[in-house]
Formats: C-alpha cells, structure tokens, sequence
C-alpha cells in the first residue's frame, strides 16, 4: 500500500515541480497524512520498520532543509519536505539511494544544459533555477519495481 502512496506523492510533487518550480502544500499534507495512516497499519500488521532507521530517514529531510538554509536557498524547502513525506513510506537506504541517484541524474542534466548555453552563446547558466523532484522519478519507479 505504502508504495502506491510513494508513487502518486512522486508523481504528483514532480509534476508540480517541473511546471510551477514549487510543490503546494497541500500535496505534503495529502500524502504526508496518508503515509502515517499506512504507516499506523503497518504497526498493526507488526510490519514496520524500527525507529531508528525512521530516524535516519527522517534525517535525511531535516539535512536538507538545514542545507537549504545555509545555502540561501539554493536547495528548496520543498525538497527537503519531499524527503521528510518519503521517510515515513521508504527506509533509510531506500530514501539515501533515492537522493544519491537524483542528484547524480540532476548534475549530468545541469553539466549538459551549462555546456548547451556554452555553444549556443546562451550565456552564463549558473543563475538558472532546475526543479530537483522530476529527476527523482527515474529512481523512484526503479525502487518500486525492483524494490
């Protein structure tokens, strides 16, 4: 159940990400609540995981908004809340492979674009804002099939 969750919360952050370059807060709270109520029923089930890989998840999230703060910005809250949500559907190495290969998809697009603006006398690119969650999507349906 938890990962149907995970992929309409993927799915629907990404999107919102990709065309508005921000996610609404009302999709943290939709899928934010329906991630403790699967999470409440893997309690019942005596299927959850141990607290102290959600902590390490959860951490994850908390890093990044700290990161966010330091940087000015420059890594959104939005990011930092995804991964907060993810914490309660994935585990800790779920959720660390998941930043990992977003981050390598995102700096092979972001080198790409900076060398694309180079040859088209386009400019500098550094200022330029790219939305993080779509290159989450690869990785993320990745871990749902082979997870």
């Amino acid at each position: 159940m938890e990962r149907w969750v995970f992929a309409g919360f993927l799915m629907t952050a990404a999107v919102q990400d990709w065309n508005k370059k921000q996610v609404e807060v009302w999709v943290y709270q939709l899928f934010g609540g329906l991630a403790l109520m699967t999470g409440f029923c893997r309690i019942l089930a005596g299927t959850e995981p141990g607290w102290m890989e959600m902590a390490g998840s959860f951490c994850i999230g908390l890093c990044m908004l700290g990161a966010g703060m330091v940087s000015c910005g420059g890594i959104g809250s939005g990011d930092g809340c995804f991964f907060l949500v993810s914490s309660l559907l994935l585990r800790f190495r779920e959720n660390l492979m998941l930043l990992c290969y977003g981050t390598v998809l995102c700096g092979i697009y972001c080198l790409g674009y900076m060398v694309w603006c180079r040859w088209h006398s386009e400019g500098y690119a550094g200022k330029r804002i790219v939305p993080f969650l779509p290159f989450l999507v690869p990785p993320g349906i990745w871990l749902l099939v082979c997870g």
